[in-house]
């Protein structure tokens, strides 16, 4: 009975302590996933996602998934994009794009960031891109 009181009341104070962050404003980082052996994502603080409305950040947060496994893939498939990868990407940065139908990679410094407003993309067009950013080939935004 002890041992279900203390797991009770750990979970109580887990609830609770992601409650007042909310309420406070602060913003749960999702940073727990990783491409091409150890390459650490995560999906941008959600300031961004905020202002674009809760069904596009869920969109991307969706589109996430399918966009590490792509990467992924691009590492298992090809030695140069998983050594460029290692080499040039510290992290991988989702970040919401109103407007971006495709996502859009680009280097930042030693991040890869993906530019995306979530939905379903072309998983080859998006595989063919990540390589070429890792190549250092910049994206033409529509701005």
């Amino acid at each position: 009975m002890q041992t279900l009181t203390s797991t009770l009341f750990f979970r109580g104070l887990v609830v609770a302590g992601v409650i007042a962050a909310l309420l406070t404003g602060a913003t749960l980082r999702a940073e727990a996933n990783a491409v091409c052996q150890g390459i650490p994502t995560a999906i941008e603080d959600d300031t961004a996602s905020e202002s674009s409305g809760a069904i596009d950040a869920t969109a991307l947060h969706d589109a996430r998934a399918p966009m590490e496994a792509e990467m992924d893939a691009l590492c298992r498939t090809s030695a140069d994009a998983a050594r460029l990868f290692k080499a040039r990407a510290q992290r991988v940065v989702f970040v919401m794009a109103a407007g971006a139908t495709e996502p859009t990679p680009y280097l930042s410094g030693s991040e890869l960031i993906v530019e995306f407003h979530g939905g379903p993309f072309d998983a080859g067009a998006f595989g063919g891109a990540v390589d070429d950013a890792l190549h250092g080939v910049v994206p033409e935004f529509n701005d």
